[in-house]
């Protein structure tokens, strides 16, 4: 999930696929907070059969801000998604998980923005998975993207083993950034950042702090943040890979 320019109409997407995870309480205070910090519009990504009464109860004095997307109406989902987050200066997408309605959803919301924003998109995870079934969308993007994968996740998005990837990734990251005009941050314990121009990043201070379930959803959200503050693709990447890096070392 990302804040978007940190002002009064910043946008947020908050995925919540169960909530035995997240608690209704947890949920309202995670809002609550991203509103103070600037989220001025939030939307909830919900699995359907999710209570919505319920959910919204927590969130009532927030009424105004949350965009309830269910999946039941995906065409009018995608298209409030997209009309919300045209103003923003930035916009993250892919953090979600592997439920079958979501996948769709999600497959249709980072196909949209692909095709038809200007913005910079920063895809993760899921987001980045589900362009392994259309890679070639890339090309035709008006959009500043930035992907965020792991090397596993690089593997799928390329078709090869896991194995090629690490004996060729410092080629192949080149490669992919170059063809695809992306700037590509590869995860792992030595991070390369590549850009559309060629150019490579590598940042090498390995952290065992940062071998976590839910890290590189952080450096995504980092990294989005930091662009829509006016960095470039580069350097919000560089510094976004930093800031993460240097966070993890302190809190080992």
């Amino acid at each position: 999930l990302t804040v978007g320019d940190g002002g009064p109409d910043g946008f947020a997407v908050v995925d919540v696929l169960t909530l035995a995870v997240l608690k209704l309480a947890d949920l309202a205070a995670l809002v609550e907070l991203l509103h103070l910090v600037g989220g001025g519009h939030i939307a909830v990504v919900l699995a359907v059969g999710v209570d919505q009464t319920a959910l919204l109860h927590g969130l009532h004095q927030l009424h105004g801000l949350l965009h309830v997307l269910d999946g039941k109406h995906l065409g009018e989902d995608v298209q409030t998604l997209l009309e919300t987050a045209d103003g923003e200066g930035s916009m993250l997408v892919g953090v979600v998980g592997q439920h079958h309605r979501i996948h769709i959803m999600l497959k249709e919301i980072v196909e949209a923005l692909i095709k038809t924003s200007g913005k910079t998109i920063v895809i993760d995870a899921d987001g980045i998975n589900v362009l392994c079934e259309s890679i070639n969308i890339l090309k035709e993007s008006k959009a500043d993207i930035i992907l965020t994968p792991h090397i596993g996740e690089f593997a799928r998005l390329l078709g090869v083993s896991i194995e090629e990837v690490k004996n060729r990734r410092f080629g192949l990251v080149r490669e992919f950034a170059t063809e695809y005009n992306v700037t590509l941050v590869l995860k792992d314990s030595t991070t390369l950042i590549a850009t559309p121009d060629s150019k490579l990043l590598i940042n090498s201070n390995a952290n065992s702090g940062l071998a976590k379930g839910g890290s590189g959803d952080a450096l995504a959200g980092i990294i989005s943040s930091l662009r829509a503050q006016g960095y470039s693709a580069e350097k919000a990447s560089a510094v976004g890979v930093y800031i993460h890096m240097t966070a993890a070392t302190n809190s080992a």
